[in-house]
């Protein structure tokens, strides 16, 4: 990375670790490639009364390679990991686990790598879930993290 991109990210760390705002807390990366030679690692506490928290890596909002959505309880949905993809603005066929090692309030650790086939999500409790990379890409150029957590470390390796 560079500096601008090192200055953008210490801004936006700064903004969710001190910024007062009533809007979901977010991270967002862009023009930043993650390639199948790196790996993503997100450490966080999930908020003591959070809904749900989700990490994604793709080319922008309307082509995601992964979404990766751990529900408290939102919507119908409790205690449960859902992730799909989305393509043109359209929600693939999504994939749910209800292996569930997060807490409210206790931090956690996810590191994400992923292939031309494949992404990996390693999570706590020794955890590794499996998704298909339906865009076959080597390298992605857009990294969001958003809800209610706190993030602690974002690493790119």
């Amino acid at each position: 990375m560079n500096i601008g991109s090192w200055a953008l990210l210490l801004l936006c760390v700064l903004h969710l670790h001190f910024g007062h705002t009533k809007q979901e807390p977010e991270l967002t990366l862009k023009d930043m490639a993650m390639k199948t030679t790196n790996h993503l690692k997100i450490t966080g506490i999930p908020l003591l009364n959070g809904s749900r928290f989700y990490i994604e890596i793709g080319y922008n909002v309307a082509n995601i390679g992964i979404h990766f959505d751990v529900r408290f309880d939102h919507e119908k949905d409790h205690h449960v990991i859902v992730i799909n993809s989305r393509k043109e603005g359209i929600w693939s066929a999504e994939q749910r686990d209800k292996r569930f090692p997060f807490k409210q309030g206790e931090k956690f650790k996810v590191i994400i790598n992923f292939s031309k086939n494949k992404f990996l999500v390693s999570m706590p409790g020794n955890i590794i879930l499996s998704f298909p990379n339906r865009f076959a890409a080597d390298k992605f150029m857009f990294i969001r993290v958003r809800g209610d957590l706190r993030i602690k470390g974002f690493d790119i390796m």
